[in-house]
């Protein structure tokens, strides 16, 4: 599937650019409906909103959910954290392959929000725009407070205020959390149950803080919500700023690569080891994929549950795995492990099975494989200029 999406991807990189309509709050929403419905009707399916559906995690589940009859909306605000061109590209493919609109739109931007959800009627929500990465938030922390915590309330205020003027039932609402709210917690695998009172970067603060007005807008109001704890996903289509992803990049282009290495020793109880370097709980985008339409199809009260692959691995292990599949040795420098980042991440996953059904499949060398030949492909296509033509 990650090569699939680049089926016919030159034919439509040289349309016009504006294929979807930019900040725009007057939809179509009655041709949209029926063109994809195929002549059924639209109140026998589920009506979707995936806010963030340009980035990595969002782009994944609207297409799966589009290819399994749902219909889909997607919004994003395009911000450039991260090459727009590969955000704009995914948007592209929602489009042309999969017929999903996607609306150029920033979460906090409550009014239009509110006009979106009159028009569509949304049964369903998946919430995962948000301002992504730990150390960008040392650098930057009022766009995480402005996306992550303002986003989600502009979010829920549009959709009780759209609701309660129209008499409608709120829809069912799944956000992102993030492993990151466990912080500097000592005790592994992280358990739902574990506290979360010392979180080692503001990005992590926002999470937790999106957990806390999950409880009080589902305490006030009615609403249905369930945050997904993601533990560092990885896979095609993936995010630049991500660890495999740069390291990608290093190997291929025979550039120097860092590795961090930590102060205090790593037990792995799962490998019956101890390192001196970060451990993370790499989970692959179609577990994450599967987990998350889980968590809509359930539609629970108030929930949380970690998704990972409770399978944590040395960052160095993804290196070498990278090396064999690039064919090419790494130029490896040390350094200190960064402030704000945590020494080990590792998911206890006994929730999420039991009320979700999950059960991750894919392991990091199968996960690796269907990256890297994605990354290639999509190398070749910046190599070819065929994104600046028209994205």
């Amino acid at each position: 599937m990650a090569l699939e999406c680049f089926v016919n991807v030159k034919g439509f990189c040289r349309k016009e650019k504006k294929c979807f309509p930019k900040k725009s709050v007057c939809f179509s929403t009655r041709w949209f409906w029926l063109v994809c419905s195929h002549g059924k009707s639209s109140s026998l399916r589920r009506r979707v909103l995936v806010t963030g559906a340009a980035g990595f995690i969002g782009f994944h589940v609207a297409k799966s959910l589009g290819q399994q009859g749902d219909l889909v909306v997607g919004i994003d605000n395009f911000n450039n954290y991260y090459d727009t061109n590969l955000k704009r590209l995914r948007a592209q493919v929602l489009l042309h392959q999969f017929g999903i609109a996607l609306y150029e739109l920033d979460i906090t931007d409550q009014r239009s929000l509110e006009k979106l959800n009159q028009d569509y009627q949304f049964t369903h929500v998946l919430h995962l725009a948000a301002q992504a990465g730990v150390q960008y938030s040392l650098v930057n922390p009022r766009s995480y407070t402005s996306s992550n915590v303002e986003g989600f309330v502009s979010l829920l205020e549009a959709l009780k205020n759209s609701c309660q003027s129209l008499q409608l039932d709120l829809p069912v609402v799944v956000y992102a959390s993030s492993s990151s709210v466990y912080g500097k917690n000592k005790k592994v695998p992280f358990c739902e149950q574990d506290p979360v009172t010392s979180p080692a970067s503001l990005y992590a603060v926002t999470k937790i803080s999106n957990e806390l007005l999950a409880q009080v807008y589902h305490q006030l109001y009615g609403f249905k919500l369930t945050g997904l704890r993601y533990f560092t996903v990885y896979g095609a289509w993936g995010r630049p700023d991500m660890s495999y992803f740069l390291f990608a990049e290093a190997i291929h282009e025979q550039r120097e690569l860092f590795l961090y290495q930590t102060e205090e020793p790593v037990h792995l109880p799962i490998h019956s080891g101890i390192v001196k370097e970060p451990c993370r709980d790499f989970t692959h985008i179609k577990d994450i994929v599967k987990g998350t339409i889980a968590a809509l199809d359930k539609g629970y009260d108030l929930e949380v549950f970690n998704l990972g692959n409770c399978y944590p691995q040395r960052i160095s292990y993804m290196v070498e795995c990278l090396e064999t599949l690039l064919g090419k040795k790494a130029l490896v420098q040390y350094r200190p492990l960064p402030m704000g980042d945590v020494p080990c991440t590792y998911a206890d996953i006994n929730k999420a099975q039991k009320f979700l059904g999950f059960e991750p499949q894919v392991d990091m060398k199968e996960g690796l494989k269907d990256f890297c030949e994605w990354f290639l492909r999509w190398k070749e296509l910046k190599a070819a200029d065929l994104l600046s033509m028209s994205l």
